[in-house]
């Protein structure tokens, strides 16, 4: 039986594993799974209060798209790790012609065309 060697991916560093196996990091696949969850906070498909989370802007000449959420102006560093923070610069970011906003599916989807690094620390 023929077998090949492929050398082992521990060699390599973390950016160099995740070009090699085709990743994305994982505070960017973090970060797509919270999106995830305010998609379906924002459009009601679970059963959790918007309000608790998010509210949603009434200013409509911004630019981008429709479901943009308010944020408030905090003076303390306390919030900064809530999942409504973290999000919310991502979720407001997101560009109008790549992301489909029809159903959960279609919204992950099109979330992999975009590219979320500049939201996170790492690279």
């Amino acid at each position: 039986m023929n077998s090949i060697r492929y050398p082992l991916i521990g060699n390599y560093s973390y950016p160099e594993r995740l070009h090699l196996l085709q990743l994305q990091s994982l505070e960017v696949r973090r970060l797509v799974i919270d999106l995830v969850w305010c998609y379906k906070i924002v459009f009601h498909v679970i059963n959790i209060c918007m309000d608790e989370f998010f509210s949603l802007t009434h200013c409509t000449s911004t630019c981008g798209h429709p479901y943009k959420l308010y944020k408030p102006h905090f003076f303390t560093t306390t919030r900064a790790h809530f999942f409504s923070e973290r999000v919310m610069n991502a979720w407001n970011a997101l560009p109008v012609g790549v992301i489909d906003f029809g159903s959960v599916k279609r919204f992950r989807c099109s979330l992999l065309k975009v590219d979320l690094s500049s939201f996170t620390k790492c690279f």
